[in-house]
Parts: structure tokens; sequence; C-alpha cells
């Protein structure tokens, strides 16, 4: 220890007559190893950080899938959930969990925001295994009568954003929706959801549905499949033995309720499965493409960090040339090679322990400066990523590394000595070893450019994927296009007031300077900003992107129409219903067939439970297939034919030039 605490106040006094070298090291350093921190803290609260749940282990996301394998998951019917939480064996306690968007304001209407709520079974807080900040969660009781129980539970952020942490806030009023709603608790500050990174403001129980999403019953539907599945497992049941068994239950149900699902030709065509996953994950569709993304990031910040240890090393391979006299004079009085050895990877440690200190401060910078590069969310999400033991454990650990990794070869290669040549040299001298240390050099010099170029190919990628993630469509200007959103069902609209406000509003919008055209659609297509809906696509049972839009869609979002037709005005209720997917959906179900002519069946309420719908176009598709990204298939329907009746729609503006 004493020959330890020896080398690091030499090893400081010798950095100290160098601070430029010093200075240029630490920063060099600290740069690699700061963006390395940022990167690991996004993967760590994505991919490893367990939820803050009691015994998460046990706990998993149900997923429901078809006879095809697990590479798409499905939500469930409200008695599908019952059935399987009735009858099942291998779970302590099955909740659910269905979105919705939210009108949010006080008593009177004052302070109305639009708020992301979550829409769960009476259990989903006791499944969880959590406690409340404040009051408590929701009784059993609740859960059973339909508008019987309006009652809410309040995100810890929510209860802090609007209410101040004010206590007295549990007993209080709220209004989802226009409906009185009594707060009766607030969520733990450390519990966002089971879904990653969202973070939902309130959450509301399965016997409020019809407030929460008006117009629709999706109790009573056993076709509408909305409810997503999580369970804990019982003591010594393992999750493939309990996918077994919830998958024989969902087979079982559905050959024991075919009545308003679909014929009995459809009903056999597609058998279902279950499979498990452990709660908190992504779901299998976009599970691949966040570990493809966040490897290529962490591919892009390790070579930064590659190239600097590369550079320093070239650096120490110089300075040692200008200490080659005392480190002779060392050898001469009796210091054995390992013992310089040491004394030289001392400093290179100390150098990487100042630089670790600085990239951990610096990460904060980088992680922001990450996530400003996201796409815009249809959900909300919670972007905090904090540094915790796992993400200091990192930095210490890379640091160490980074340390060894530019210091070992240039302190072996100095403590390599030609005593005679070494001190009749003067201080500056290069006789002894030049050409072997000229190799070297060589060889730091061309690893370098080969890591330089390749640095370039993997950012170019990843600057490609976050541009095609920013970017609505090819073809689009982001900068000419504006979106404001709407949801008048939450505040009482029926169907007929709901048209002829887009109508007009359509109308007045067209008519304002600057305005090229303007839209109506569900969503926007692009990153997470869209819809899922369940359909039926050539006997297959598919998950697909649901857009519904007003006829100007396409123009307005410049998606180029490749055979067929677009929508039209005339495409409205009454009519036969008609659809337009994109070359994405195409390719994929009809496989070089046409697919103008061809009929899709929606499975999303029971206004249109199996209904047919022609397809009439085939439109461009907008997403991404670089990192191994699976496209998303899209369908758009009329607006005035809408599979769920009123839905929240988004006005989408395009500006004839930017800034106008």
């Amino acid at each position: 220890m004493r020959t330890l605490l020896q080398d690091v106040r030499y090893a400081l006094r010798v950095l100290a007559k160098s601070p430029a070298f010093t200075v240029f090291a630490v920063v060099s350093l600290a740069v690699g190893i700061g963006a390395n921190t940022a990167v690991f803290s996004v993967a760590n609260a994505i991919l490893l950080r367990p939820l803050a749940v009691a015994a998460p282990e046990r706990l998993v996301d149900v997923q429901k899938h078809s006879s095809e394998g697990a590479g798409q998951s499905f939500p469930v019917s409200y008695q599908s959930f019952e059935h399987m939480r009735e009858h099942n064996e291998v779970m302590s306690g099955l909740a659910c969990w269905g979105e919705a968007s939210l009108s949010l304001s006080g008593e009177g209407g004052s302070g109305a925001e639009q708020a992301f709520g979550m829409i769960v079974s009476d259990n989903y807080f006791d499944v969880l295994g959590l406690r409340p900040a404040r009051g408590r969660f929701f009784l059993p009781d609740e859960d059973r009568t339909p508008d019987a129980h309006p009652v809410a539970v309040l995100s810890y952020g929510m209860w802090q954003r609007r209410f101040g942490g004010d206590p007295a806030a549990v007993g209080g009023s709220l209004v989802l929706n226009g409906h009185p709603f009594t707060i009766v608790g607030i969520a733990p500050q450390s519990f966002k959801s089971t879904v990653p990174l969202v973070a939902p403001d309130v959450w509301v129980p399965l016997s409020m549905q019809r407030v929460a999403l008006p117009g629709s019953d999706m109790l009573s539907n056993r076709s509408a499949e909305w409810l997503h599945m999580f369970g804990r497992l019982k003591d010594g049941v393992t999750a493939e033995g309990a996918g077994a068994q919830l998958g024989a239950l969902a087979v079982q149900l559905k050959a024991e309720n075919p009545g308003g699902e679909r014929d009995e030709e459809e009903k056999h065509a597609v058998l279902l499965g279950v499979t498990l996953a452990p709660l908190g994950s992504f779901p299998v569709e976009v599970r691949g493409s966040v570990i493809g993304f966040l490897g290529l990031l962490l591919a892009v910040v390790g070579l930064v960090l590659l190239i600097a240890c590369a550079n320093l090393s070239g650096l120490l391979l110089a300075r040692g040339l200008g200490r080659r006299r005392e480190i002779a004079v060392r050898l001469a009085m009796g210091a054995g090679r390992w013992r310089i050895v040491r004394q030289l990877m001392t400093e290179s440690v100390l150098l990487c322990a100042l630089s670790g200190v600085c990239g951990v401060l610096l990460a904060l910078w980088i992680k922001d400066l990450l996530l400003s590069f996201m796409p815009d969310m249809r959900l909300p999400v919670d972007l905090n990523f904090p540094l915790d033991w796992r993400v200091l454990a990192w930095t210490c650990a890379l640091s160490l590394a980074t340390g060894v990794a530019f210091g070992l070869l240039p302190a072996l290669q100095a403590s390599k000595q030609d005593l005679a040549s070494a001190l009749k040299s003067d201080a500056g001298g290069t006789r002894g070893g030049g050409a072997h240390r000229s190799r070297l050099r060589g060889a730091f010099v061309v690893g370098q450019v080969a890591m330089s170029l390749l640095l370039l190919v993997c950012a170019g990628l990843l600057l490609r994927a976050v541009e095609r993630g920013r970017t609505i469509f090819p073809g689009s200007e982001p900068e000419q296009v504006v979106t404001a959103t709407f949801d008048l069902s939450a505040v009482g609209y029926d169907e007929t007031r709901t048209r002829e406000f887009y109508r007009r509003l359509l109308e007045r919008v067209r008519a304002l300077p600057g305005v090229e055209s303007a839209a109506l659609a569900g969503s926007i297509a692009s990153g997470s900003s869209y819809s899922m809906a369940a359909f039926k696509v050539g006997g297959r049972d598919a998950m697909l992107g649901l857009n519904e839009v007003s006829p100007e869609y396409f123009g307005t979002m410049r998606i180029p129409v490749l055979r067929g037709r677009g929508l039209r005005e005339d495409d409205r209720t009454g009519t036969p219903r008609v659809a337009v997917v994109d070359e994405t959906l195409a390719r994929r179900f009809f496989r070089g067939e046409d697919p103008l002519g061809k009929v899709i069946a929606a499975d999303v309420s029971a206004q249109s439970v199996g209904a047919p719908i022609e397809i009439v176009g085939v439109v461009r598709g907008g997403s991404d297939e670089s990192l191994g990204w699976r496209p998303n298939s899209f369908v758009y329907l009329p607006a005035a034919q809408p599979l769920f009746g009123t839905v929240q729609q988004r006005l989408i503006l395009h500006a004839r030039a930017p800034g106008a």
C-alpha cells in the first residue's frame, strides 16, 4: 500500500509538470467515457433496470400471438382476461390494463389538459405488490358494476405537478372526460408503469371504461381486443409451464365462444398461443429494433473511445522517448522492469480516473443531447435515466479498462531499454529501439485511420436511422408540417357535432394564408405515433398500424399513391367500406399478387366485427427497414367510415414555405 501511494504521488507530480498533455488526455478520454456512460445509462434504464415492484422476477407479461409464431403480440378481450383469471392455476394474480387519452380538468373546467390514462383491473396494483404513497388503490367491488365507481389513482408526477404534492388532494375531485372522479390514492414515486418508458398520469378501474373511452362498450363486446395482461407466477411455476396452460385456455375460450367473433370457417383458421416475457420488457415486435439501435449507438461511442485510446497510446510512446534517460537511470540503480511498468501504468490509470469523473459529469449533458433526437411519441414517456449503481460500476470498470488499454503497451515499450545507449543519449535521443517504436507508431496511425473510417460508417447509419425516425415520410418536409390534436368526444361532442366541427375547421384552416393543404388523421404514422388494431388479412390474424384519415391526407403528407386510388369524399358511412394499404402490407401478405380488390376484415369493435373492407389503393410506406427494424404495415381508412366511432383526430397543415 505504501509503495502504491508513492506511485500515485509521483504520478501526480509527473502529470502536473505536463499540464498541456494532461488536459488533452483527460478531455479526450472524458468525451469517450462520458459518451459510453450516457448510452449505457439509457440501455440500463430500458433493458436492465428491473421494475420498482415487489419480486419483479416473478412478474410476466402475457402476450397472445398467432399460430405463425410469437413474432407479433395481440391484445385480448375483457372476456378472455376474465376467463384466464378465473380458470388458470399458475398465477397467484392476473391483471390487465388498456390505454385511454383523457381530457382532465378541475371542477368547473379549470386547468384543462390532455392526460394519458390507463384503464386497469381492480388488482392491478396488488399484483405488482405496490403500496400507495397516499390513500389507497382500487377495491374489488369498484371493478364490477359499469359506471358505478368513478374513482382514480394519480401518478406521483401528476400529483406533484397539478396539486403541488398536497395531501388533501386525496379525497378531492377531478374531472375526466367531463365526468367527476374522486381521487382515492397516489401511486409511489418510483413506479411509472409496466410498459417501458411509458408514464401514465392517472389510472381508473375497468368499470369506468365507457367514460374513459366514450362511444364504445368494450367490456361487453367479445371482439373488442384492447387489454394487455400481466401476472405473478405462483411459487414453483415456470414461465414455460404457465404459458402452455394460458395458451390452452385461450384456445378453449376461442372454441367455446364463436358467436359474435368470426364465422365458423374463420374461427378455426388461426389458433392462438400465449408466450410469457419478463414484465417491463419491450413487446416482441419492437424488442429487436430497440436492441439493434442501442447496439449501434454503443458501437459508435465505443469506437470514439478506442480512437482516443489509440491516440493517447501514440502520445505516450512519444513521451517515453523523452523519459528514456530517467527510466534508464532507475533501471541502472536496481529498479525492476515490472516496477517501472507499474509506475507508468499508475500514471495511465490516474489519467483515466480523472477522465472518468469528468466523463460522468459530461454524460449528464450527452444524455440530454441524445434524448433530444427522439421522435415524437404518441404516449407520454418517462425519460429519466438516473446514473444508478450499475451505471457508476460500468463507468469505473470502463475507466480501469481504458487505462490498461492505452497505457500497457507504451509502458512495456518504455521499460524495455538498452541501458548503455539510453544512458549515453540525450533526453530527446531516439537511438535504441527506434525502428521498433516507428513501427508501433505506424501501427497506431493505421489503426486510428481504420477505426475512424468504421466510425464514419456507423455514424452514418445511426444518423440515417435517427433522421428517418424523425422524418414523417420520405418526401415530406417536417419543418413545413404542423399538427394539432383534438378529442371532441372527451368533452361531450356526439358524432354529428364532431363531423360538423371538423368540416368547418378544415374549411377555415385551408383559407388561411400560407397553408398549402390541410387534412385530418387519427395519427401520424411515424416513430411510435400511431395506433394499432387487429385485422384478418388473407386468412391470417395481424396487428396492423391503423390510421383513419381525410381524403387530403396523402397529398398533405406527400405520400404517393403507387397503385389504384386514394380516398375520396364519397367514401363515407352508408357506402361500401374501403381501405388504402401501404406497400409493406402488400408485400407481406399478398406476395406478388395484386392487392387491389382484395378484402380484409377488421376486429376492433361491435359495430365492425368482420366487416369486409375492400383494398382500393396502395401507397408508399413510411417505415424504415434499417437496423433490422421490421417495418409496420399500415391500413388507411376513411375518417368518414370510422371503426371506433368518434375518435381523436389530428389536424395536419402543410405550409407553402418554411416559416409560412
